[in-house]
């Protein structure tokens, strides 16, 4: 979506993992790893290509888990079992909001 507005502060706030999110991280990275260790073995060792798909391999695993962070929001336990000076701007924006309502 070209023309899709951007979450300037969602985009730019660390969010720290809630819930499975760390298991679902490291089961990325380590998935994401094998691959790599796949092509390592595969690929001759000088190629430009192999060079290639370990960058985009390594781009597709950090998109992968930005969007577990950035398009997932805690439950109300959860956000408790949050430390506020963890939470990014984005959760303390939602946090307070629910407070005024």
């Amino acid at each position: 979506m070209p023309n899709a507005p951007v979450d300037i502060d969602n985009v730019f706030t660390y969010h720290p993992p809630f819930g499975d999110q760390q298991a679902r991280y490291e089961d990325i990275r380590e998935n994401g790893k094998n691959m790599a260790n796949i092509i390592n073995v595969h690929c001759p060792a000088t190629s430009i290509e192999k060079a290639a798909a370990i960058a985009h391999l390594r781009m597709a695993i950090m998109w992968a888990n930005a969007a577990i962070a950035c398009n997932e929001f805690p439950t109300e336990q959860e956000k408790n079992e949050v430390p506020s000076e963890h939470m990014g701007t984005s959760m303390k924006f939602l946090t307070e909001l629910e407070k005024d309502e």
